[in-house]
């Protein structure tokens, strides 16, 4: 049985920057705001996020001639995600997330 979710378009704002420090690295932030994509009255809790901020930093290295590598972290706040619907109600007080994650690129 699906349950119906009345999604909202939503409006993705970002900015970012890269800096490199020397020859082998890069340093990289960024930061990001989506508008919420669905009411409170509509949410549920298979998916309960409301408006989300995205802050992000990463380090690539590179040897200039074979392999690089490198490494992120974001953190994103998921909003309240409040839901007051007619069957069910809640607060998420505590949504958030980390995402980490590396990469390497070995060139032939």
């Amino acid at each position: 049985m699906a349950i119906a979710t009345r999604w909202d378009d939503t409006y993705h704002y970002a900015a970012g920057i890269d800096y490199r420090l020397n020859d082998n690295w890069r340093l990289s932030t960024g930061v990001a705001y989506d508008t919420n994509p669905v009411s409170k009255f509509d949410r549920n809790a298979q998916l309960p996020v409301d408006r989300q901020i995205r802050l992000a930093f990463g380090a690539q290295y590179d040897d200039g001639q074979d392999f690089a590598w490198g490494g992120q972290i974001v953190f994103a706040d998921l909003g309240d995600a409040a839901i007051d619907a007619t069957l069910f109600a809640g607060d998420y007080s505590t949504n958030n997330v980390v995402f980490l994650s590396v990469n390497a690129n070995w060139r032939l």
